[in-house]
């Protein structure tokens, strides 16, 4: 029996295997297979903490199997003894179809929360804190944060050519350090938040976040499911939670400022170096 699949992930190299990228823990990371796809084995910037781990050992090409390749690299009386080590994988036996369950991402940002338990495992343990801070500061803007999500394994798995977990850190620090003397630091947060997704969200995925459609398909492109749909009016968007095969419904918001003026003085205040339009 085939389970059914929610959320399509790959596990990704950090610096691509097929131009020599380590097969280690350091050079791999868990992402959305639509990211990873998109990356193919395109070399990831280097120079600002994500550009991967390049493997040491020799490379040699193969032919055929990776089992045949490996019996005339190494011997298939030394080949066979390190499979029989292997622990054979589990088979589920069981008759009950396996039915999506799913909290809707208002409760359970998927996306988020495997970005940020990625990047803290590899030891970016500083962008870490600085996401479950922001995800704490706007719970009632889920999508947002999603969508924030989105754009964060982008620029892991291309090297962060933009700089853009260095930004987040300063949008945080900027607007909640105890020294700061901004007015509504919310506001001046969810504002930079809008302005950043804006840009990155056009440049690197030719989308308007301020077409709430667009957006919403968008979204709805990493999964197997419809998780979210355009609401009533249009600063709503619906989130699908799916139980026992039974979908039900919850309204969140999506933000949309009153105006579109750019925060330019907190924006050059941060020294935010961004050169993406």
């Amino acid at each position: 029996m085939t389970l059914e699949q929610l959320l399509f992930l790959d596990i990704c190299h950090l610096y691509p295997n097929a131009k020599g990228g380590a097969s280690s823990a350091e050079n791999l990371i868990i992402a959305p297979s639509f990211i990873n796809r998109r990356n193919n084995d395109a070399i990831p910037y280097q120079g600002h903490g994500f550009g991967g781990v390049q493997s040491t050992g020799e490379l040699f090409p193969f032919n055929g199997s990776l089992y045949d390749s490996l019996i005339v690299r190494f011997g298939s009386e030394d080949v066979n003894a390190a499979l029989r080590e292997i622990t054979p994988a589990k088979r589920f036996y069981g008759n009950v179809p396996r039915k999506i369950e799913f909290g809707g991402i208002e409760q359970q940002l998927p996306l988020f929360t495997l970005l940020h338990g990625e990047l803290w495992r590899l030891g970016h343990h500083r962008v870490s804190e600085c996401l479950m801070e922001i995800k704490q500061l706007f719970p009632e803007y889920p999508l947002y944060l999603e969508l924030l999500a989105i754009v964060g394994f982008h620029a892991v798995l291309s090297g962060d050519p933009d700089r853009i977990m260095a930004l987040l850190c300063r949008v945080f620090d900027k607007c909640f350090n105890i020294n700061s003397s901004l007015r509504e630091p919310h506001k001046q947060c969810i504002c930079l938040m809008y302005r950043l997704l804006s840009k990155y969200l056009r440049r690197y995925f030719s989308i308007d976040i301020d077409n709430r459609e667009a957006v919403v398909a968008f979204y709805n492109g990493f999964y197997s499911q419809e998780i979210i749909a355009p609401g009533d009016s249009e600063d709503e968007v619906v989130c699908y939670r799916y139980f026992t095969g039974v979908r039900r419904s919850a309204t969140t918001f999506f933000y949309v400022p009153p105006q579109k003026k750019e925060p330019v003085d907190l924006w050059r205040l941060m020294g935010a170096d961004l050169t993406f339009e």
